[in-house]
């Protein structure tokens, strides 16, 4: 099947994901949380995906997770997929060949995380008519305690014991 990104779909946006006691659990408006345990039974269905042209497997999260996704979206039916740390990733040099270091990415455009601080936000409002909210950027790791797009100059991030390396710069 083909993936769908919030390109297509852009209320997926809306949607928001927390990890609690081993399970995900997804929120949206005006619908009822929907909690998945975060390792799906290698019993589902693994289904042949692409994205951005490339090939990439996935594991099915079940009928549950189908019908959510359908509901709050209102248009065709849909399956949600996860990819599991036995599965080949999309090698990102394919995604943006410019990059100087080839990784492996499951379904982001090219980086699995994306980085901002609340400083560049509040610098970021001073300029604007309409304030932006940080949700509109989508970032998984908001940094505080330090300068507006002081961001912009990392290579590298030590969280706690695990080193994050710059890939590239995001165009949101």
């Amino acid at each position: 099947g083909h993936m769908v990104t919030a390109r297509q779909e852009p209320r997926l946006v809306l949607v928001s994901i927390t990890y609690e006691n081993n399970c995900l659990i997804f929120r949206a408006p005006d619908m009822d949380q929907l909690v998945l345990p975060s390792k799906q039974p290698s019993s589902n269905k693994l289904h042949n995906c692409r994205i951005f042209g490339l090939d990439i497997k996935g594991r099915d999260c079940g009928n549950e997770a189908a019908k959510w996704f359908t509901n709050f979206l209102k248009t065709e039916a849909y399956r949600l997929v996860q990819f599991e740390t036995n599965m080949k990733g999309r090698t990102s040099r394919k995604l943006v060949p410019t990059l100087d270091q080839n990784y492996q990415v499951a379904y982001p455009d090219c980086c699995p995380l994306l980085i901002m601080t609340d400083a560049s936000l509040v610098d970021l409002n001073t300029r604007m008519e309409k304030k932006m909210k940080m949700e509109n950027f989508r970032p998984n790791i908001v940094v505080t305690g330090c300068d507006a797009f002081e961001e912009d100059t990392w290579d590298e991030l030590l969280i706690g014991s695990v080193e994050v390396k710059k890939v590239m710069a995001c165009p949101r």
